[in-house]
């Protein structure tokens, strides 16, 4: 069972949440924070494999607790979980090192399974897929940082096509493998293509290249 930690100064709001997260029946809430401190001091103590973590928090938000987070142990899984919607604060969260971004006004079904997608991939050692809510790629879609590229479609095989609208849905390399009947190792070079083809180095910025070429409808 996957064990996280909720990290959220609305103390009514974690009571919820933890209880939805484990009526799933896959994931189990390990502790509980209202800031970033008791954050940081909850996680030594802890094995969690994903942390939620809010960013308007009293002592220490969200933006301060992140780094701090990743420099105590580089590889804590964090998704952002924020009333917070807006491009600036997703982009600077997931630069900072958060693997996704949910609002809080996403399903608890779309939460669960990007919690589950970033689990599996980092136990199996898949490259991990930044995993955002439907409600948060909208907003980046209709972002006026993200204006349609007036050169045309990056030139894009019909199979890193393919590739990449799997990528964009949150697929990881074995389910991607197992769609096309190739080997993980083969979607990954595909991938590597892809992101030097669109002069891209990170998933934010293949997501957002995306958004430009007119590639997310």
């Amino acid at each position: 069972m996957i064990k996280a930690i909720l990290t959220d100064d609305q103390s009514l709001f974690r009571t919820a949440l933890k209880q939805s997260l484990e009526n799933s029946q896959k994931i189990r809430v390990v502790g509980e924070a209202a800031n970033g401190q008791q954050l940081l001091n909850l996680y030594s103590e802890t094995a969690a494999d994903i942390i939620l973590l809010d960013i308007g928090m009293p002592i220490m938000d969200g933006t301060e607790a992140l780094p701090k987070l990743l420099k105590q142990n580089h590889n804590a899984r964090v998704i952002v979980l924020s009333e917070h919607d807006r491009e600036p604060h997703i982009t600077q969260m997931l630069n900072m090192g958060a693997i996704g971004y949910f609002s809080k006004n996403c399903g608890i079904d779309e939460l669960v399974k990007g919690i589950e997608t970033i689990y599996w991939d980092d136990l199996n050692d898949q490259p991990l897929q930044t995993q955002l809510s439907s409600d948060i790629m909208q907003q980046m879609a209709l972002s006026s940082l993200a204006p349609k590229r007036d050169n045309g479609n990056p030139n894009l095989s019909k199979r890193e096509f393919q590739i990449l609208s799997q990528l964009l849905n949150g697929k990881n390399a074995s389910q991607i493998a197992e769609a096309f009947f190739i080997s993980p190792k083969t979607v990954s070079v595909h991938k590597t293509n892809i992101m030097k083809k669109m002069g891209v180095t990170s998933n934010l910025d293949l997501f957002k290249s995306s958004l430009e070429y007119g590639l997310i409808q």
